[in-house]
């Protein structure tokens, strides 16, 4: 298989996992939370939230590390392995691109950890407890808005990966 091939094979499995990573987030924020708030769930809403996020949870992270070695991969089947080093390389557009993805990557891996570890099962356990508790409801809100902001810094990345393959409109 040559060369072309092999990048035309990682780019579509960049392209599929980062359909996965954001369309799962999707799924959660826009059907998942919302019905799970409706009354006819609210009985089993921690038990089918929490195990939603569990299994999300390993395929969100299988995801990014999948992002992470295919993002790394397009760029040395592009060239770019050995411009890196060089100083220019980091003063052109497509660069600035690069390091506000790979600045966007930490923060959410960071995000990822801190909901994945401590937010979201202590949110589970105190909606299992008293769903209905003033506290139980601050940890929910807190929680629904950090996964929407991982969702938001994940869109600002596909959008940043387009122009980096497409190039700037201007």
């Amino acid at each position: 298989m040559n060369t072309h091939s092999l990048f035309l094979i990682s780019l579509w499995i960049h392209i599929v996992t980062a359909m996965v990573w954001v369309g799962g987030m999707l799924f959660m924020v826009m059907v998942l939370m919302p019905t799970m708030r409706q009354p006819d769930f609210k009985e089993n809403a921690a038990a089918i939230i929490g195990h939603a996020a569990r299994k999300f949870k390993r395929i969100g992270w299988s995801c990014l590390l999948v992002l992470f070695v295919t993002g790394i991969t397009n760029l040395m089947f592009k060239g770019f392995g050995s411009a890196m080093s060089d100083g220019s390389f980091w003063k052109m557009p497509y660069a600035h691109m690069l390091s506000t993805k790979l600045l966007l990557l930490l923060i959410i891996v960071l995000m990822s950890v801190y909901h994945d570890c401590i937010m979201g099962p202590k949110t589970i356990k105190a909606m299992q407890e008293d769903p209905d508790a003033p506290t139980t409801l601050k940890l929910r809100k807190k929680s629904v808005m950090h996964g929407r902001i991982t969702l938001l810094l994940s869109l600002v990345m596909v959008t940043l990966g387009l122009l980096m393959a497409r190039g700037l409109p201007f």
